[in-house]
């Protein structure tokens, strides 16, 4: 999602940092229609007594949207460690696969800036890439020094690109 809210300094940062480590759990990750349609829930994850003006992202609060899943337990689990090393606050707005698509269509086109990075399934990518809602990533995967995808399988790469965009 190209949002005007991600030119605070650190913020755009922190939501790539965030996506590499969204897209390194998600992957083979399937995530099926719910079918439910349970409320959205926010929790804040990642205690800021754990951060030091010395982390890259002390003092930025970044909002993730997850779907319910296995995949959204596995990457929340994940934020405590994460605010540990980079001083970044995840705030967790967590939802169902059919809510979550239409909040974020939603918050979407309405440029609301909610969300500053996203989880989503497959079936979502062709609306969000049609409305100019995502981020491309190649670059900023190409250029990361944390994060090697050489021993990610090629179809698991390309399963999250469309029109050949990560």
């Amino acid at each position: 999602m190209r949002d005007p809210s991600l030119a605070v300094p650190g913020r755009r940062f922190a939501a790539c940092l965030v996506a590499v480590m969204m897209l390194a759990t998600a992957c083979g990750s399937g995530v099926a229609p719910s079918g439910s349609a349970a409320a959205p829930s926010a929790t804040s994850a990642g205690p800021s007594s754990q951060t030091s003006p010395s982390q890259p992202g002390a003092g930025v609060t970044i909002t993730v949207g997850l779907i319910s899943s296995p995949t959204n337990d596995a990457i929340q689990k994940l934020i405590p460690d994460f605010t540990a090393q980079t001083g970044i606050k995840v705030n967790v707005i967590s939802q169902d696969w059919a809510t979550g698509h239409q909040k974020y269509l939603l918050a979407f086109k309405a440029k609301q800036g909610l969300y500053d990075v996203a989880q989503f399934d497959d079936p979502y990518l062709p609306a969000f890439a049609a409305g100019k809602f995502l981020q491309p990533l190649d670059e900023l995967i190409k250029k990361s020094t944390a994060y090697d995808s050489s021993d990610i399988p090629q179809n698991i790469l390309d399963y999250g690109k469309i029109e050949g965009v990560t």
